[in-house]
């Protein structure tokens, strides 16, 4: 017989049909169990986005504080470096021996300096804001008032590296996704 593709039947169609059954057949009760796990895994997922999110405006608020230090830091040394900037002429025009024009001018420079940092700590300062405002989904309108205070730990600090290890399994949300995805 001279077998012809034109020849296949709706039988073959039919046992094609009887054979995908028969491959899933016994897992369709895992099906639950992998639901489960699935929805365990992306809780965990949650979590982990939660966490980044935490993070990072930890990290923008720390940033905000220590640009606000760095602005307290150059306030006092400006004034420290203007006195001096006047006590400096006031000796040049004495004609004092001990003060040359290259101190006036090392101090012109301490104070051009302070100033560059000034304008940068101070778009830190807005640009951490800005970041909290965008990371915390604070609409513009809205004015931020951050504290000035340090953020005290929510958790008791380990105080040893194996706790620590022990902590991060037990606590982070990746390895919760992990192990629901071994399992």
């Amino acid at each position: 017989y001279d077998f012809q593709l034109s020849d296949l039947s709706a039988t073959f169609a039919v046992q094609a049909r009887l054979i995908q059954p028969l491959y899933t057949f016994g897992k369709i009760d895992l099906r639950g169990d992998a639901a489960d796990a699935g929805y365990r895994a992306a809780k965990a997922q949650v979590h982990m986005t939660q966490a980044d999110v935490a993070l990072e405006a930890a990290k923008l608020y720390e940033a905000h504080l220590f640009a606000k230090s760095i602005l307290l830091f150059l306030d006092d040394v400006t004034d420290i470096a203007e006195r001096s900037l006047e006590e400096t002429e006031a000796l040049l025009e004495d004609e004092a021996p001990e003060v040359k024009v290259q101190d006036k001018l090392r101090i012109l420079a301490a104070l051009s300096l302070s100033r560059i940092a000034r304008a940068q700590a101070e778009a830190g300062v807005s640009q951490s804001l800005e970041g909290l405002r965008a990371y915390l989904g604070i609409a513009k309108g809205v004015k931020i008032e951050v504290a000035d205070e340090y953020m005290d730990p929510i958790a008791p600090t380990p105080t040893s590296l194996e706790s620590l290890v022990d902590l991060a399994i037990n606590e982070r949300p990746e390895f919760v996704a992990l192990s629901t995805g071994i399992t």
